[in-house]
């Protein structure tokens, strides 16, 4: 019977002893104002440095500061416990702390646990620490150099984040990835090395380092994410991987320093904006494996002086090759299906939209061949020394941005046809003297005519104003007004009150208005339509010449001194396709397509 009663009682204080431990571990020990650490196991003991939680989450309301010593061992109860991490948010907005000493002992840094120490100027990294987690040093702009030893395998996102006081860093050698932001707007930083370990480098990583120069990535590194290198503008040299298959959406993105690029044979895709505002690439070789060329991929690299698209690309996006004020010609080769290029202008294989006319194409006139009916939004943005154009009339509607900052323009010519201008149009041509705005135009965009100023007259054809559909600040920046240049507006007569009660209209002051008569227009008939013999062409005035061109923009049929009014031309000898006929009156010129057809 005392043998029993000896083993409860000996099992119950097993059992208190048990609880009273258990209930130890999370506890905080509280060494001094500036000593704080909590118990995260007991088998074996160990303690993790932790904030004070009293003020807002993760700030550290007792605020260490000066030069902080961290021992490897606390002593707590009896028990000897090992110092092994940082803990989330431990030093969180300790702005007054310079120097960090950390023991080696010490295996993680919790995530925020120095983030806005913006006086930190020292700390060893101990060759104990495995990990380094998201935010860690988030802010410290006074960090100048970092020591990462080789005993890290993992560095979490934004880990030095706008530390932009860092000038140098070295990677440890069993790094597999940088991830995003790790190292974002660190604006000092010159030079990166990357261990042959590395297979990722993830979106924004680099992004904002304004004064990296040169960045030696290795080979084993697979993927470069979203914006990497973006706003890197003192990046001159820059190596892609040979195993990289896609340079994604910004990778260089304004790095208007690099000088010279080299994609590899394997790349199929370069993506959107991925070389935007690199100024100073002068040479540019696209490698046959490429299928895309994405939106704005090269846009605003003004020193690329020539291109060449291989047989691969099935696809380029809107304004590739925008903005490049040097480019005189984009070629293609021959063997490709999708695309073609005349004089150095890039078109879709048929000729039907015109995607690209080089900003630094010399020529002071262009005539958009008669196969064409789209023009490809920002196709003629930037050019350098184009100062007259006619949009041909098998076009009823101009792109954004299609001629805008073409600042040597002067003279643009609309047809009857047309029926949309796109948002900022014209943006900044600020040598276009004046316009003539069909009456069949039923919507104009977004600033569309906005900062021309040197627009002189605007003549519009529009009946009723109220009917068409204007975007904000369509003519902002065009003298109006009191103005001494203001621009003179001619309308139609029958429509003057209209125009003078118009929103935006009615900011050309009722003295500058003036009425004009109908402007008699060229109306010419063509039937039948498709035609497979003969075509039959009417006109309310002498048709003078005609010219029939293919979908290529090939001349196949002329005629001249003609001098009537109606016309029967032979076309049997034409093959099944589409034909573009330029119809000379004395009122002007007419176009139309026609469709003939073989029976």
């Amino acid at each position: 019977m005392f043998k029993i009663k000896n083993i409860i009682v000996t099992l119950f204080a097993l059992t208190i002893s048990t609880v009273a431990l258990t209930q130890t571990i999370g506890e905080k020990i509280k060494i001094d104002d500036y000593h704080i650490y909590k118990i995260t196991s007991l088998e074996p003991p160990t303690v993790e440095v932790v904030p004070d939680f009293a003020g807002p989450p993760y700030w550290n309301q007792i605020k260490p500061y000066g030069n902080l010593v961290i021992p490897d061992t606390v002593f707590y109860k009896n028990i000897l416990f090992k110092v092994t991490s940082i803990g989330k948010g431990a030093f969180y907005g300790c702005d007054n702390l310079i120097s960090v000493v950390i023991p080696n002992s010490v295996k993680s840094f919790g995530a925020r646990s120095f983030i806005f120490c913006n006086r930190l100027t020292s700390i060893n990294i101990p060759d104990s620490l495995r990990s380094i987690a998201d935010c860690a040093f988030s802010y410290c702009s006074g960090i100048t150099s970092v020591n990462i030893p080789d005993s890290v395998t993992s560095i979490g996102s934004y880990a030095f984040f706008e530390c932009s006081g860092l000038t140098s860093v070295n990677i440890p050698k069993l790094l597999t990835s940088i991830n995003n932001h790790t190292f974002f707007k660190c604006t000092s930083l010159t030079s990166v090395t990357f261990p042959d370990s590395l297979t990722s480098i993830e979106e924004y990583a680099f992004a904002y380092c304004s004064n990296l120069t040169s960045a030696t990535i290795p080979n084993s590194v697979t993927s470069i994410g979203e914006f990497a290198f973006g706003y890197c503008s003192s990046l001159t040299s820059v190596n892609i991987p040979e195993l990289i298959t896609s340079i994604e959406i910004g990778t260089f993105f304004q790095c208007t320093n690099l000088i010279s690029i080299t994609i590899p044979e394997i790349v199929t895709e370069i993506g959107l904006g991925a070389f935007l505002s690199c100024e100073s690439l002068t040479e540019l070789t696209i490698p046959a494996s490429v299928t895309s060329i994405g939106k704005g991929a090269f846009d605003g690299c003004i020193g690329l002086t020539s291109v060449t698209i291989p047989k691969s690309v099935t696809f380029i996006g809107n304004g590739a090759f925008r903005r490049c004020t040097s480019l005189t010609a984009i070629d293609v080769a021959t063997e490709n299906t999708e695309y073609i290029s005349e004089n150095g202008v890039l078109f879709n294989y048929d000729k039907t939209t015109l995607i690209t006319y080089p900003a630094g194409k010399v020529g002071a006139s262009y005539d958009i061949p008669l196969s064409v009916d789209s023009i490809g939004i920002a196709a003629f943005e930037g050019s350098v020394h184009l100062t007259s154009i006619t949009v041909p009339e098998q076009i009823t509607s101009i792109s954004r941005y299609t001629f805008a900052k073409c600042a040597a323009l002067e003279s643009v010519t609309l047809h009857n046809s047309l029926t949309s201008i796109g948002d900022a149009a014209f943006n900044s041509c600020s040598s276009l003297i004046s316009i003539t705005i069909p009456t069949t135009v039923k919507s104009i965009g977004d600033e569309a005519f906005i900062h021309c100023t040197g627009l002189t007259s605007i003549t519009s054809l529009i009946t009723d104003p109220r009917l068409v559909t204007l975007g904000e600040k369509v003519f902002f920046g065009v003298p109006k007004g009191t103005d001494a240049n203001a621009c003179a507006l001619y309308v139609p007569e029958a429509s003057l009150h209209q125009y003078q009660n118009a929103w935006q209209w009615k900011d050309f002051i009722p003295n500058m208005f003036t009425s004009i008569e109908d402007t008699p227009q060229v109306s010419v008939i063509v039937y039948p339509n498709p035609a497979s013999d003969f075509l039959n062409i009417k006109s309310d005035t002498p048709i003078c010449s005609f010219e029939i061109y293919d979908a290529l923009g090939r001349l196949v049929k002329y005629q001249t001194e003609m001098f009537d009014t109606e016309n029967i031309i032979d076309v049997s000898s034409l093959t099944y396709g589409i034909y573009f006929i330029k119809l000379h009156t004395t009122n002007g010129i007419a176009e139309h397509k026609v469709v003939i057809r073989v029976y």
